[in-house]
Order: structure tokens, then C-alpha cells, then sequence
């Protein structure tokens, strides 16, 4: 399930007015698609454009799996959305206070259109 961060700009709303209800994905390292800035300023509140959690507790065990998975492996969730990437990391990625939400670790993404990322 997909939550819009109320600091995200607007071209991020407009990047999820074409996310399909179904996303198909690749799982990469997380190096190979971890945004130059990122590397350079690191991430904070303002990096987050969209949170996932599980819909409901039917497949939050799947979802802690993915989750668990990506931080063990260092892995990164690739999607191509019209005519952007969207890119989903595990909170690890994240300053301390952003890391867990209700105690667990979740994703959250950021669109990448052409060479520019757009405020997450």
C-alpha cells in the first residue's frame, strides 16, 4: 500500500496518478540505482516522496519478508512507471528517526525521471 509523504512535491503526486494498482519490479543492488545526492548529502524527511506499509495483516508477514530481504542483501526495488523510474529502498536507508514506523522497518520510494530525482 502506497502512502503519498506530505512533503513531497508536486510532480510527485503527479507520478502517482499513473501507478498501476499491481507495480512490476526488479530487485537490484541498491548501489547501482542509490541517487549520486544521496551518496553526497544523505537522505532525510525531505528524500521521502512515498511510504509503503501492507495493506493489512493478511500479508504483512510477505511484506516484513521483502523488507527483511532488501536490508540483508542491500536490495533496491526498480518499477518504470510512464515515464519515470520509481525507486523503493528499506527505512534503513534513513536517518535514526525516520527508520521505523510503529516499531518495524518499511519502504519508501522516490520517482526518477530522466537524470533528475525529483524530492521523494
Amino acid at each position: 500500500m502506497c502512502h503519498l509523504s506530505t512533503l513531497a512535491c508536486p510532480k510527485v503526486l503527479e507520478a502517482t496518478r499513473h501507478l498501476p494498482n499491481v507495480l512490476h519490479a526488479d530487485m537490484i543492488q541498491r548501489s547501482a540505482v542509490w541517487p549520486e545526492r544521496f551518496r553526497k548529502f544523505g537522505t532525510n524527511s525531505l528524500t521521502i516522496g512515498l511510504y509503503f506499509f501492507p495493506q493489512n495483516e493478511r500479508v504483512e508477514r510477505y511484506f516484513d519478508q521483502l523488507v527483511d530481504e532488501m536490508i540483508s542483501n542491500d536490495l533496491a526495488i526498480r518499477s518504470t512507471v510512464e515515464k519515470a523510474e520509481l525507486l523503493i529502498f528499506p527505512s534503513t536507508t534513513l536517518p535514526c528517526q525516520y527508520k521505523r514506523f510503529q516499531s518495524k522497518y518499511y519502504l519508501w520510494g522516490i520517482f526518477k525521471k530522466a537524470s533528475t530525482i525529483h524530492n521523494m
